[in-house]
C-alpha cells in the first residue's frame, strides 16, 4: 500500500491506523512530498506508527520526508520500527541530514532483531557538512591527511562522520544490506567510512546512491580497504555545454567539462560505479565553431560513453535557439539508441513551440534499452504532436519500458498519456510475474508472462531486484530453473506449448520419447529467451 500526498489530520491518522491492522497488509510506502497540514502532522501520524508493533504483519516500510513544512518525526518513526518484531526492510528518505539523527538511528538498529535492510538517503545537509573541515587540537600521534575536497589537512574519522560510523556499522546490528548516501562527507571521511566497513563482517552489501567523491579516489580507498566486492556506488556529474558558458549559481562547484567527464566515466567504469549525468545545454551550433551536430562533443560523449553511464538528464536552457535543438535532436536520439548502456533519459525543454519532439517519439519505438523516459515541455501543441506519434501501436512491441513521466499542463491529452502508461504497467506486471515463476510460484499467469518477456532486459532486472542477485547470477538462475525438468514440465503445461510446438519423433538411438521431449523443450526455451543476447548486453 502507498499513501499519496494528502492533508493529514487526526481523522486521517485514525483511518490509517485501521488500515495498519488489516491482516493482509505487509508493505507500506508513505511518500509525503508536499505538506499543507498542521505543524503537528507527524505527531498524529506517529500514533499510527505505533499500531504496527503489536500487529505482527508489516515487514516493509518506506517513509519520505515532505519537501516543505515540518520535518519528519525521525524519533517517532525509529521508535516504532524498534517495536516491530517482523519488519525486515526499512527505507528512510530525509529532506535534511542532521547530526542528531545518528543517535536515534543507532538506538533503533541496536534494538531491532529482524531488520535485514536499512536505507538512509537525503536531499540536503546541514551547513557544517558543507563547510571545509579544519583540524584543531589533535594528538601528535594521530595521522593527518590532505583532503582533496576540503583542501585542508585533517584526520580521517572527523566528528561529522564518526557518529554515522557508530550508528550504521555497529557490529551488533542485524542489518545485512545498507543503503547510505555519502555525498555529505568529504574525501577523507568517505575513506574512514570504507575503512570501518572493512571491520564489519556482518554487513554483506553497501549501496551508495550518491557518492560525491572522485571515482579514482573512491576506487583507491575501496581497494585499500578491501571492500570493493561489498560496495555498489553511484556518482552524479553536471556538465555545462558549451564549456565557455559560466556556471549558474545553483550548480555545484563539482561540475565538469565534456573532456573531464569522459575521463571521469572511464574511471567510474574501471571501479564498477554507476554514473548519472546532467547536461545543461546553452547552445549547440550558434555559440560554437561546430557546423554538424552529429560531430559535436556533446553527441559524441553520449554515443561513445563508457558502460558506467546509466542515465542522462538533458536540460535545454532558454538561450538555446529552436534551430539548434531541431538539428541536435535526431543525432542525439541516434546516440542514445547506439549506447545501449543508457537506461534512463530525461529531457527538459523551454517554452519554445518551434522545438520539435518527433525524434524522441521514434526513439521510444526503436530503442528497447531504455527503462525510464521523462519529458518536460511547457508547449501543449508540440507535446500533442509527440504523444500522437509515440502512442502508435508499435510502442506495444517495447517490453523494456518501465516508467514514463511527462511534465506538461495539457488536460486534453490525458487519454494519450494514459495509453503510454498502460504499456509500462503491462511491462512491469509481466516482468514481476515472470520473476515470480523463478521463485517457484508456478501458475498459468506467471508461465505466460515468462513466455511473453522474450529476451527482455527488464525481466532480468526484475529478477535481480526480487531475488537480490546481480545480473550474472540472475541469468544463471533463469537457466537453472528452465533446465530443471520439473519446472520445465510445469511451464510447458501451464503455457500450453507442448501440443502446439513440440513433436516427438520415432526413437533411433534407444532414447525414450520423454528424453526427446525434454531436449526439444529445452531447445524451445533457449530460443525464445535468447540467453546469449541478454548475457552479452548491459543491464
Amino acid at each position: 500500500m502507498a499513501l499519496s500526498p494528502m492533508r493529514c489530520s487526526r481523522e486521517c491518522a485514525s483511518r490509517f491506523e485501521g488500515l495498519c491492522l488489516r491482516k493482509s497488509m505487509c508493505y507500506v510506502s508513505i511518500l509525503a512530498r508536499t505538506d499543507q497540514g498542521p505543524r503537528n502532522l507527524w505527531s498524529h501520524l506517529g500514533c499510527a506508527f505505533f499500531a504496527w508493533g503489536p500487529m505482527q504483519l508489516l515487514t516493509t516500510l518506506q517513509v519520505a520526508s515532505p519537501e516543505r513544512g515540518p520535518d519528519l518525526d525521525v524519533r517517532g518513526v525509529c521508535e516504532a520500527v524498534s517495536l516491530s518484531s517482523v519488519m525486515t526492510h526499512f527505507d528512510l528518505e530525509l529532506r535534511i541530514l542532521k547530526s542528531e539523527y545518528a543517535a536515534l538511528i543507532q538506538k533503533m538498529l541496536r534494538s531491532t532483531k529482524t531488520l535485514k535492510f536499512f536505507g538512509l538517503t537525503y536531499n540536503g545537509v546541514e551547513r557544517h557538512y558543507r563547510d571545509p573541515f579544519h583540524q584543531f587540537n589533535v594528538d601528535s600521534l594521530v595521522p593527518l591527511y590532505n583532503c582533496a575536497r576540503c583542501l585542508t589537512t585533517h584526520i580521517l574519522e572527523t566528528p561529522r562522520v564518526k557518529p554515522w560510523i557508530r550508528a550504521l556499522l555497529q557490529a551488533s546490528s542485524p542489518v545485512k544490506e545498507l543503503r547510505f548516501s555519502l555525498f555529505a562527507f568529504c574525501t577523507l571521511e568517505c575513506r574512514a567510512f570504507l575503512n570501518a566497513l572493512s571491520k564489519n563482517t556482518s554487513l554483506s552489501m553497501l549501496t551508495v546512491p550518491r557518492l560525491g567523491q572522485v571515482p579514482s579516489e573512491y576506487g583507491k580507498f575501496a581497494a585499500s580497504a578491501r571492500v570493493m566486492d561489498r560496495v555498489t556506488a553511484e556518482i552524479d556529474c553536471i556538465v555545462v555545454y558549451p564549456d565557455a558558458f559560466a556556471l549558474p549559481q545553483h550548480v555545484p562547484i563539482g561540475s565538469v567539462t565534456c573532456a573531464v567527464l569522459g575521463r571521469t566515466l572511464s574511471d567510474a567504469a574501471e571501479f564498477g560505479l554507476v554514473a548519472h549525468v546532467c547536461l545543461i545545454v546553452h547552445s549547440v551550433l550558434c555559440s560554437t565553431n561546430e557546423t554538424e551536430p552529429s560531430t559535436t562533443p556533446l553527441v559524441q560523449l553520449i554515443r561513445n560513453a563508457p558502460p558506467a553511464l546509466a542515465s542522462v538528464n538533458i536540460r535545454i536552457e532558454s538561450v538555446c535557439c529552436s534551430e539548434c535543438w531541431n538539428r541536435l535532436a535526431p543525432p542525439l536520439c541516434d546516440a542514445v539508441h547506439h549506447n545501449t548502456n543508457i537506461r534512463s533519459l530525461l529531457i527538459k525543454l523551454p517554452m519554445k513551440p518551434a522545438m520539435r519532439l518527433l525524434p524522441l517519439a521514434g526513439l521510444l519505438h526503436r530503442n528497447p534499452g531504455l527503462f525510464n523516459f521523462m519529458l518536460d515541455t511547457p508547449c501543449p501543441e508540440v507535446f500533442e504532436e509527440f504523444l500522437r506519434e509515440a502512442s502508435e501501436p508499435k510502442l506495444w512491441n517495447n517490453y523494456n519500458l518501465e516508467f514514463v513521466e511527462f511534465g506538461c499542463d495539457a488536460p486534453d491529452l490525458v487519454g494519450m498519456v494514459v495509453t503510454m502508461k498502460q504499456v509500462t504497467d503491462r511491462n512491469t506486471t509481466l516482468a514481476t510475474r515472470a520473476a515470480r515463476f523463478l521463485q517457484g510460484k508456478h501458475n498459468i499467469d506467471n508461465a505466460i508472462a515468462l513466455e511473453t518477456m522474450n529476451g527482455s532486459s527488464l525481466f532480468v532486472k526484475r529478477v535481480c531486484g526480487l531475488l537480490r542477485v546481480d545480473k550474472v547470477q540472475a541469468l544463471d538462475k533463469i537457466t537453472a530453473c528452465l533446465i530443471d525438468v520439473a519446472d520445465m514440465k510445469k511451464f510447458l503445461r501451464l503455457a500450453g506449448v507442448v501440443h502446439r510446438d513440440l513433436v516427438c519423433g520415432e526413437t533411433v538411438d534407444g532414447r525414450t520419447q520423454l528424453a526427446d521431449l525434454n531436449e526439444d523443450c529445452l531447445r524451445y526455451l533457449r530460443q525464445y529467451l535468447k540467453f546469449s543476447d541478454i548475457r552479452h548486453s548491459p543491464v
